[in-house]
């Protein structure tokens, strides 16, 4: 089989979660048994070296076991004709004189396939929440034309219960045409690391003893929430993306997360939550939203609480503080509950996709 995955996502200037998502899927699916009979070939396009340079960095096993097809046209250039024209096809672009048999797009993009695709769907929180994506964002969107997409793909992967459950009230997507693959977690999130390890990184970022963990973001992930009782909190609270923590390299998650003494993640809209679970993975008690996906990852393994109740957000996170019977508990439950997302089991999962 002759299978094409879009892999542009990982040109990103700065990896999101859509790049990591393709890279872990992607190495678990050419490490899968099955890989070796097909043709697999990724797909990236334009003519910055230095973009390139972060599959190298992020992504070194590229180079050894997928191959990667690029196209030296410019992304814009590219994105013209597609909107214009419909052309060139990504998967024609990557296997040249053969027939691709299928295409992966591991999220909307602006494309076209001579082959059938299959479209992985991660949230639909630009029609929930358009208002927290900038006028670029929202125009992006409009030209990958995700209604067409959705309606025209050969299945499509959702990343929760939640969000296929969304397409399907919002677009009336039939339930036969989803597969629900949940993502994974690295091994790495669940080593603890060493105290030296943790000194390291304690001074690298600059952060204080001890500290409560968040995330900085648009107006969907609620920080609204966190500011009203950030002055109240036992602890400083540190917000990953604000100006407390700019920015963490992925090698340094598992120390940062290990570092804190909760991770806190009052999101009003998630169409997975994957954070939630790299922090469980390492014996990082949550306290999270819930509503949307949240309550699907982490069941009973931390504390969920309406995103809407500041004073419910402030007494869980002092009673977390001070009963350390509790913390114990949640910190184990969140390392069983974490053991149950795997990338392995999302590829043979993905794999059971391309042959429908």
């Amino acid at each position: 089989m002759n299978i094409c995955i879009d892999a542009r996502s990982l040109l990103e200037r700065k990896w999101g979660g859509v790049s990591w998502y393709a890279t872990e899927m992607t190495r678990a699916i050419l490490q899968c048994p099955l890989s070796a009979s097909c043709d697999i070939r990724l797909f990236v396009s334009g003519r910055n070296d230095q973009a390139f340079e972060n599959i190298k960095r992020n992504a070194p096993w590229l180079a050894q076991e997928g191959t990667l097809c690029r196209t030296h046209l410019p992304n814009i250039l590219l994105h013209m004709l597609l909107v214009g024209c419909n052309a060139p096809q990504i998967d024609m672009l990557a296997f040249r004189n053969a027939k691709p048999d299928i295409t992966w797009l591991p999220n909307w993009n602006i494309s076209a396939t001579s082959s059938p695709y299959v479209l992985t769907i991660h949230d639909l929180s630009i029609f929930h929440y358009p208002e927290a994506y900038s006028w670029k964002e929202r125009m992006w969107h409009a030209l990958v034309r995700i209604r067409k997409m959705i309606a025209n793909a050969h299945h499509i992967i959702a990343v929760s219960e939640f969000t296929a459950h969304d397409m399907i009230r919002m677009f009336d997507v039939p339930e036969s045409k989803i597969t629900i693959i949940h993502e994974g977690v690295d091994e790495r999130f669940f080593t603890p690391p060493s105290e030296k390890h943790k000194r390291y990184i304690q001074k690298k970022y600059h952060l204080p003893p001890a500290f409560i963990l968040g995330f900085y973001g648009n107006a969907r992930k609620n920080i609204t929430l966190l500011s009203s009782i950030r002055h109240n909190l036992p602890l400083p609270l540190i917000l990953i993306g604000s100006s407390d923590l700019p920015f963490v390299q992925e090698q340094d998650k598992p120390g940062v997360y290990a570092l804190a003494d909760c991770l806190v993640y009052p999101s009003l809209f998630e169409g997975f939550g994957l954070p939630i679970l790299e922090a469980m993975a390492g014996g990082t008690p949550v306290i999270a939203s819930n509503t949307t996906s949240i309550p699907e990852v982490v069941d009973n393994a931390g504390l969920l609480i309406s995103p809407y109740q500041p004073l419910q957000w402030l007494k869980a996170i002092q009673e977390l503080h001070n009963d350390t019977a509790l913390r114990n508990e949640l910190m184990c439950k969140g390392t069983e509950r974490a053991r149950q997302f795997t990338w392995e089991r999302a590829a043979r999962e993905w794999w059971e996709c391309m042959q429908i």
